[in-house]
């Protein structure tokens, strides 16, 4: 024999080996499983926390609902402000899980609810209050500035500065 050189691999036992092999395949196996189980478990968290926050919508026979353009079925040429919702439709069944016949302008069609809105009738002429708002309190006149013109602009120290000329005041100011 020739003395081992760069690249030369050392003689393995038969025996040797094969303990090791079936060794190292038992434990892959195990950690394989082990895996699987922690994969499992978080997408079945995560299944559940997104039906938590999006429950799936039921359709009654009869309701009326809006259906998103099939992008699919679009013409190639539709403008940016095209109309992203069609109908309203009539809901006639449901067909499958998440799915309904529903009765549009051009036939009856299956549609998946994640192209279904509830249709809600428009409010003629009632006011709808908007809770979030407040109205401010009016500004006493003297406190009142009407810009007419910006004539300059500058950055002083980091900071943006306007020179501007308001309605009823002679001079400019920064």
């Amino acid at each position: 024999h020739e003395p081992m050189g760069l690249g030369d691999c050392p003689p393995i036992s038969p025996t040797a080996g094969c303990e090791d092999a079936l060794q190292f395949f038992e434990r892959l196996i195990s950690e394989r499983k082990l895996v699987q189980k922690r994969l499992t478990d978080i997408h079945r968290k995560a299944m559940e926390e997104y039906r938590r926050l999006h429950p799936i919508t039921v359709y009654r026979p009869g309701e009326k609902v809006l259906i998103r353009v099939d992008k699919e079925h679009q013409d190639k040429h539709l403008e940016k402000l095209e109309r992203l919702w069609k109908g309203p439709a009539e809901v006639l069944k449901r067909v499958g899980t998440g799915r309904y016949l529903v009765s549009t302008d051009r036939a009856e069609e299956v549609i998946p609810t994640i192209r279904m809105k509830p249709f809600l009738e428009r409010l003629r002429g009632t006011k709808v209050p908007l809770h979030y708002y407040t109205e401010r309190e009016e500004m006493v006149d003297s406190e009142k500035y009407i810009l007419e013109k910006v004539l300059k602009h500058r950055v002083r120290k980091g900071k943006h500065e306007w020179l501007v000329k308001y309605r009823g005041y002679p001079e400019p100011e920064w």
